[in-house]
């Protein structure tokens, strides 16, 4: 196993899983509308009013956090399969799949406490 290898897959799978948990709270529908101010859904404007509140915004920090200690999970898993198998890729790819994992699990718990901020 090369250690240089080694080094750059965990510091590849740590960004990417560091990416998803910011890119899991951006404003889609919000660029989208600035895009093409013409088309808005239905209710756009409480949906605006959601986002732009001081508690979704706590929220949003909370668990971009929150989010961002799936690169915690990546890192354990990749080293320790890459150190028992002794091979980097399939260290690399559980290790992704562990992440993604947790993301979801993670994401069901935000998606609760956003709908308990909506009413």
């Amino acid at each position: 196993m090369k250690v240089a290898a080694f080094v750059a897959l965990l510091c590849i799978g740590m960004l990417l899983c560091v990416l998803v948990a910011y890119l899991s709270f951006v404003d889609y529908i919000g660029v989208f509308v600035k895009i093409f101010p013409s088309i808005q859904p239905k209710d756009y404007a409480e949906y605006n009013t959601l986002i732009k509140s001081t508690a979704y915004k706590k929220h949003k920090q909370k668990w971009r956090r929150r989010f961002s200690l799936s690169t915690l999970i990546y890192a354990l898993i990749y080293v320790l399969l890459s150190m028992v198998m002794h091979n980097t890729v399939y260290g690399f790819l559980l290790g992704l799949w562990g992440a993604a994992v947790s993301i979801g699990i993670m994401e069901y718990f935000a998606n609760k406490e956003k709908k308990n901020i909506q009413k």
